[in-house]
């Protein structure tokens, strides 16, 4: 652990974290230092429960991944998910979870110093081969469907499903797509809906 934060960072969450007993995490913004000196911020994430995991999947927030976090909404968030491209993008699938399970509440003043240095292993995940990528963005969606699916009903699961693929496929203003699907949209969506299929029976009506 080679990060740093300010004499306050974890007073200060800690304190908006016991006031605030419907929030799953407290954190602050990130100042990046090494090779990168930029402030990460993050407004809070609230609403309901469906509505706030959807937004950390849609905005790729990790910031709360660093911040203070309620022992009750880690448990039911569980564990970060574990594959075969050493789970990159799933900290934002894991904050969406335990965005989940509480609101999610940013801190303004305490800090949180994060060191960026050449060959991390996030860098290195913007290195591989577009079908490794291609891969790692299907892992990725299917993700987002197992941390949203206890938040729905029914048939939800349709809405939801054509959310993640529009969230997967579409460039937007903002919009971070790991990998861009644009060239062959038809190939990438049949590909994504048979690999669930395959995984997840609570596809199989909507297929």
């Amino acid at each position: 652990q080679d990060d740093l934060a300010s004499p306050d960072y974890l007073s200060a969450l800690h304190e908006t974290i016991v006031a605030h007993p419907d929030a799953a995490c407290c954190y602050s913004d990130i100042q990046w230092f090494g090779l990168d000196n930029h402030i990460s911020s993050a407004p809070s994430v609230e609403g309901l429960a469906v509505n706030r995991t959807l937004a950390v999947v849609e905005a790729l927030n990790g910031i709360p991944f660093r911040g203070v976090i309620r022992r009750e909404a880690l448990k039911r968030a569980g564990p970060i998910r574990i594959t075969e491209f050493e789970s990159a993008f799933q900290e934002f699938i894991w904050v969406a979870q335990l965005a989940r399970e509480g609101r999610l509440l940013r801190v303004p003043g305490p800090t949180y110093f994060k060191r960026r240095y050449k060959g991390s292993t996030h860098d290195k995940w913007h290195d591989w081969p577009p079908d490794r990528k291609r891969a790692v963005w299907i892992e990725f969606g299917h993700g987002a469907i197992e941390a949203l699916q206890p938040a729905l009903y029914g048939n939800d699961i349709d809405c939801a499903l054509r959310i993640v693929l529009e969230r997967l496929c579409v460039a937007k203003p903002g919009r971070f797509l790991f990998y861009d699907p644009s060239s062959n949209i038809g190939a990438f969506a049949a590909d994504f809906l048979e690999k669930s299929t395959q995984r997840h029976t609570f596809y199989r009506s909507v297929k």
